[in-house]
């Protein structure tokens, strides 16, 4: 129904509406033409995007591998050079460890700054079958690496000069006894003690323990059940198997300096009932204790005494105790002598019980206990020099 304009007639009305232009019948079809020639362009173009996308990502990963590659190599020859029984604890030792490690931190830092944009994209991809879990976790694993050798980088930085006393290819710094060359085997404990306490190597064992907190924070994120490459599998049990350790060792950095002087006896003389454990026969505290002697530190003057083989530690006047009942229902045991006290895998609960025992067998009271194995006995020789025997004139 048309309703009337004023001041028009219908006459007019009518006029008007039949000169009205009329719709082309062709009208739909011309559209749809232009929407296929649209589409003739738009689909070249995204085609040609995911290609550029395709090549960007995959020299990206060429480029990221590469790093990735680099910086375990570094990592591994670093764990070569601890593993090999020819290595020297001195500086050049500790130095090469330090080179190592910085050039994985280095690699894994450029591998972060290589994925680029791409570490913004992969985590949407997780969902995804197959190892598309272990790629969107891509850079986690990277921040891990990059910080855990970072903070290996600082740790071996703080200790550095700790270890300078012990060298006896560092410069001599002069020969009041205080310096590298001038130091006596009685001044090197103490030095080092006086080098780890100071501000330089604590704020470094500070920044470390911050960096694998951040490593422990970001493996959390990490579930282990959705990996599928053996790869990645294999790194992730490596930093489950090491960090508690290496997170304990930063640790006892940082709170055992102000505790030495009261070890090294500075105040006082100390005598340690010192343990050499065998680990090629284990025993829940590390080995069977093969040997048993006297370490006494007077003002970080070391004096051996007393060692023997631990089972002339025994004393056959003095009845035995009763071993735990596991030994009696297990191993038979119809006594308990010291060899054997480090039954419990807690190490003050053992220690306790070892020195009661030799103070029983000895009549000699101890300090504290201290356990060492044979490669520990090794490297504290090299670094303190030989021992004179006077009984062997040797």
């Amino acid at each position: 129904m048309l309703k009337q304009k004023q001041g028009k007639t219908p006459d007019d009305q009518i006029k008007t509406i039949t000169e009205e232009k009329p719709v082309s019948p062709h009208k739909g079809k011309l559209t749809g033409a232009r929407r296929i020639l649209r589409w003739r362009y738009i689909l070249p173009a995204i085609l040609l995007f995911l290609i550029l996308v395709g090549v960007y990502g995959y020299f990206t990963y060429k480029t990221v591998l590469t790093h990735v590659n680099s910086g375990v190599d570094h990592i591994q020859a670093a764990v070569n050079a601890v593993k090999n029984d020819q290595a020297s604890l001195n500086l050049a030792t500790l130095d090469s460890l330090t080179e190592q490690l910085s050039a994985a931190q280095s690699d894994f830092h450029q591998a972060r700054d290589a994925a680029g944009p791409v570490s913004l994209v992969l985590p949407l991809v997780g969902w995804l079958p197959g190892p598309a879990y272990d790629l969107s976790q891509l850079p986690g694993f990277l921040e891990i690496a990059e910080k855990t050798s970072q903070s290996g980088v600082l740790v071996l930085q703080g200790a550095r000069p700790a270890l300078a006393p012990f060298d006896k290819d560092a410069p001599a710094a002069d020969t009041s006894g205080s310096g590298p060359a001038g130091a006596t085997a009685s001044g090197k404990l103490t030095r080092a003690a006086q080098v780890l306490a100071q501000s330089d190597a604590q704020t470094k064992f500070s920044q470390a323990a911050g960096l694998l907190e951040d490593v422990a924070n970001r493996r959390a994120g990490l579930d282990a059940s959705k990996l599928q490459l053996s790869q990645t599998k294999k790194a992730l049990a490596q930093l489950d198997e090491q960090l508690p350790a290496l997170r304990d060792g930063l640790q006892l950095a940082r709170d055992l300096p102000p505790l030495l002087p009261a070890v090294l006896g500075t105040t006082k003389p100390v005598t340690y009932l010192t343990l050499i454990e065998n680990s090629d026969e284990l025993r829940a505290t590390g080995g069977f204790i093969s040997a048993v002697g006297l370490l006494t530190l007077d003002n970080g003057k070391m004096a051996i005494s007393n060692f023997s083989d631990s089972y002339q530690v025994d004393n056959p006047s003095v009845k035995p105790e009763l071993p735990p009942i596991p030994l009696v229902r297990y191993m038979q045991a119809t006594y308990f002598l010291v060899r054997d006290a480090n039954w419990w895998p807690d190490f003050p609960t053992s220690a306790k019980k070892i020195a009661e025992l030799y103070q029983l067998h000895q009549g000699r009271s101890v300090d504290n206990v201290l356990a060492l194995d044979s490669r520990t006995v090794a490297y504290l020789f090299e670094a303190l020099g030989p021992l004179d025997l006077p009984s062997y004139n040797e």
